[in-house]
């Protein structure tokens, strides 16, 4: 799963980045980005719900995901105040 968290968070920077306000005239790059967050996000949910793993890989995930977030929000938050 972990490839899939890393391309979930790629599509999160990259939807921030083709935004017209931090970029102008490449709206095209949040609009394929995004759907490529939604097509992660739900193969993730598919694979947590679905696979036989252990309640320890499940919590990996989850943590994986709110750092993930964060970090997101983080490197946002820097760009903006910039």
């Amino acid at each position: 799963s972990n490839p899939y968290i890393v391309t979930l968070l790629n599509c999160a920077m990259w939807i921030f980045y083709g935004l017209s306000f931090v970029k102008s005239q490449i709206v095209l790059v949040s609009n394929i980005n995004g759907i490529g967050l939604v097509i992660e996000a739900i193969y993730l949910s598919h694979y947590s719900l679905f696979t036989p793993i252990d309640l320890w890989e499940r919590q990996t995930i989850i943590y994986l995901l709110m750092t993930e977030t964060i970090a997101t929000a983080i490197v946002i938050g820097i760009t903006l105040a910039v």
